[in-house]
């Protein structure tokens, strides 16, 4: 049995008999109180922080800055525009806050922040660093638009010099994830559209495609002004006009236990998505809550790997359970895509195992 991993597919999981309910949601319904920026183009960074090694010379980093433009930018297109900073060239009192965290605290800190304002601007680390001859890649994205990174750390090994900055551009290109606001439909509270950012200047099927998977952000407005960074047509950043206003700053909070499936290929600039979730309600505002935006997560087809919790939340050590997966959710009675696992192997880690079809 396969399914798209980890993200595509909702989980239940019952144990010795006791299944948690969707608790419920408050009461106002979200609207429509985000600008979903289908006009601003992205302002797409890539941050080049590597460890002193007599192989990674100044002429190398050059190379590898190049090469990565030349791989992004074009697939990029009428949709933003990339820069690549290689961080060793740069003096540190010129950082980016956001850049000086993950100096210090490393790829965790592109967790989500609440405290964090939004920017708009997506960044992508690319770690370098020479190991037993090798060449070790690390790469994430963190998204200042929806305020989301990428829920894994991408890993890659290269021996070859020449082969560093194709290898980078390849990894780092799987992992854009294209963003959006996301709306509800009315009639269909199993259902919501996402209007994708920039997709009045370009065509976006590209990166969004049917059966992707969107992790989702509650976004709220702040008292403080936000950020004051703004773009031009191309993306680069310009001062904001004397006397100005600034707006009020936003941050995000992850939406746990929710993503979007897409349904059907975008058209005008947006698609409609099922919602899959353990909430009976989950858009809903309050307390400052102005909407909620959303990050393509890159997907593949592997076998379900289910970690088995208790209410302690440690790994269960029990071997009885019975896990049931569904592709598109359990609000209905069940169809023939739902998939019964039982005799669940063990993985050797603690709680997690890798089902197999009962």
């Amino acid at each position: 049995m396969t399914a798209r991993a980890l993200l595509a597919a909702v989980l239940v999981v019952a144990i010795s008999g006791t299944v948690s309910a969707r608790p419920p949601a408050p009461a106002t319904p979200a609207g429509s109180g985000l600008d979903p920026e289908a006009t601003t183009p992205y302002l797409w960074r890539v941050v080049i922080q590597t460890t002193p090694h007599p192989l990674l010379t100044t002429s190398f980093r050059e190379s590898l800055r190049r090469d990565l433009l030349a791989a992004l930018q074009p697939a990029m297109g009428a949709l933003g525009t990339v820069e690549v900073i290689d961080l060793t060239n740069l003096p540190q009192t010129e950082w980016a806050p956001l850049w000086r965290q993950v100096a210090d605290s490393g790829f965790a800190a592109l967790n989500t922040d609440p405290n964090r304002d939004l920017t708009g601007i997506k960044t992508h680390f690319l770690k370098v660093e020479v190991r037993d001859g090798a060449f070790q890649l690390e790469a994430r994205q963190y998204d200042g638009f929806s305020g989301l990174a990428s829920p894994v750390v991408r890993r890659q090994t290269i021996r070859g010099t020449d082969l560093v900055g194709r290898a980078a551009g390849l990894m780092i290109d799987r992992d854009f994830g294209a963003c959006g606001t996301v709306e509800p439909i009315d009639g269909r509270p199993d259902e919501a559209r996402v209007r994708f950012r920039s997709a009045q200047l370009g065509p976006v099927d590209r990166l969004v495609k049917e059966g992707d998977v969107f992790a989702v952000a509650r976004i709220t407005r702040t008292t403080r002004a936000a950020p004051p960074p703004a773009r031009t047509a191309t993306g680069k950043l310009i001062a904001p006009p004397p006397g100005s206003v600034a707006p009020p700053a936003l941050t995000a909070a992850i939406l746990d236990f929710t993503y979007l499936k897409v349904v059907e290929p975008p058209k005008d600039g947006s698609a409609r998505c099922l919602i899959l979730t353990r909430y009976q309600a989950p858009f809903r505002t309050s307390g400052g809550v102005v909407g909620y935006r959303c990050l393509k997560i890159a997907t593949v087809r592997a076998p379900i790997v289910v970690r088995l919790v208790g209410g302690d939340g440690k790994a269960a050590s029990s071997s009885g359970a019975t896990v049931r997966a569904n592709e598109t959710g359990f609000g209905k009675p069940p169809e023939n895509k739902e998939i019964p696992i039982s005799r669940a192997a063990n993985t050797g880690r603690p709680g997690n195992c890798v089902g197999s079809p009962a």
